[in-house]
């Protein structure tokens, strides 16, 4: 079942849709203040899903512009936003236009990153397609580039105005990164939720089999923890958020001695 989680952050709180099928309802989220889109998909994500979101778009009346990049972490770098920056641009894109990723984290980051700075920031949605993303990357505002000195060296903090997720989007996902997004709910486990972990074991065929009901409650409370951290400590000022970190300090070091082959 559908649901709404609210990030409350004052003036720039905004929802998290959770559920199957919610990508039905973007054009009805948009449809109010949005005539213009831009959105940057990875390539494989836009062979699988674009047509379904461009007849969305479509019947929205909502005009749009899709802007591919290729899946992997060696797409989120300053040459690949610099390309991005030259196509808005190009097309004339301007401030009334909203923006928006569908993809992965890495998507998201980048996205975010090139629209947080693009004419001082754009009206900013976040749809995300791999469990990683959903249950973490796009909450919460981190956006960023990598550099050659360090993992997510370039960024800004940039709340989107909504997050949109679809659990039915994991039906297309790889085993590999599957298992990628399942080490983070761990995490959630670990860190907060004793009671998540033993659904993971309660459930375990059906994760494996990636059930969307039992997909859709993984993700509310993965959410609901990662959005009470973010409220606490919006900006990782107070040292809270660093506890979402719980592994990740010696995972980026893997990642990029391994030029990423080992994933997050």
């Amino acid at each position: 079942m559908k649901e709404e989680i609210i990030v409350n952050l004052g003036s720039r709180s905004y929802p998290v849709i959770v559920g199957s099928e919610t990508i039905k309802v973007l054009g009805e989220y948009l449809r109010k203040d949005c005539k213009y889109l831009a959105m940057i998909v990875d390539g494989r994500v836009e062979t699988l899903w674009g047509e379904r979101v461009r007849e969305i778009l479509d019947r929205a009346r909502i005009n749009y512009l899709f802007l591919k990049v290729k899946p992997g972490e060696r797409s989120k770098n300053l040459t690949t936003a610099r390309r991005l920056w030259d196509e808005l641009a190009d097309n004339k894109v301007d401030r009334g236009w909203w923006s928006a990723s569908f993809g992965g984290g890495m998507v998201g980051d980048l996205a975010g990153f090139v629209f947080a700075s693009y004419m001082r920031g754009l009206n900013f949605v976040q749809i995300p397609t791999t469990l990683l993303a959903q249950v973490d990357a796009s909450i919460g505002g981190k956006v960023a580039i990598d550099h050659p000195k360090g993992k997510n060296l370039l960024g800004f903090f940039y709340q989107p105005k909504f997050v949109l997720i679809d659990v039915s989007f994991l039906s297309t996902l790889s085993t590999r990164q599957f298992k990628n997004g399942m080490a983070e709910v761990i995490k959630y486990g670990a860190i907060k939720d004793k009671a998540l972990l033993q659904l993971l074991e309660a459930k375990e065929k059906d994760v494996k089999r990636k059930d969307k009901e039992v997909m859709e409650e993984i993700v509310k409370r993965c959410v609901r923890i990662k959005a009470e951290y973010v409220e606490r400590d919006e900006k990782d000022v107070l040292g809270l958020r660093a506890q979402l970190n719980f592994g990740h300090t010696l995972g980026h070091i893997l990642e990029r001695k391994s030029d990423y082959r080992l994933l997050h």
